[in-house]
């Protein structure tokens, strides 16, 4: 859909209809899902690149809860700790954290273990895109990782 107001905001929290949360049939459902995730966003970076307004947007993306290692016997996958956020827009390219372990995955109960936490991720775009304290907005005053909003 076209909007051909101008506005200046800053910021628009979009929920996407897919169903992530895969107990059952998790191959498939994620593919779909990553699929449906993948055309909106390419469809939302052209219509910026359109209107040359791809950088001055951040698209940051979060979830409730990542997924176990092991499939659960339904084809499926459970709630887990560790997951991952995209970035897209004016940042630099590239991972932050380490590579999965997956040494000790299943003694851990909740599979992967995180190495950056989701307060860094958010004080990154808190102070890194809207210029504001991590301090001022999230408990413990995380540090923002270094160098992925590109300035």
């Amino acid at each position: 859909r076209m909007f051909t107001a101008r506005l200046e905001t800053a910021g628009v929290h979009i929920s996407m209809d897919g169903d992530f949360d895969t107990h059952e049939g998790h191959p498939w459902r994620h593919d779909e899902n990553m699929a449906a995730l993948d055309r909106s966003v390419a469809a939302f970076f052209r219509d910026l690149d359109a209107r040359g307004l791809s950088d001055r947007v951040l698209l940051a993306t979060s979830t409730e809860f990542g997924r176990t290692a092991e499939e659960n016997g339904s084809a499926g996958l459970d709630h887990g700790w560790a997951n991952n956020h995209l970035l897209m827009g004016p940042v630099n390219t590239g991972r932050c954290g380490e590579h999965p372990k997956l040494a000790g995955v299943d003694e851990q109960g909740g599979g992967f273990a995180p190495t950056v936490g989701l307060d860094s991720y958010l004080a990154t775009i808190a102070e890194g895109w809207f210029g504001v304290s991590a301090g001022e907005v999230l408990e413990g005053n995380p540090a923002p990782l270094a160098g992925v909003i590109a300035g």
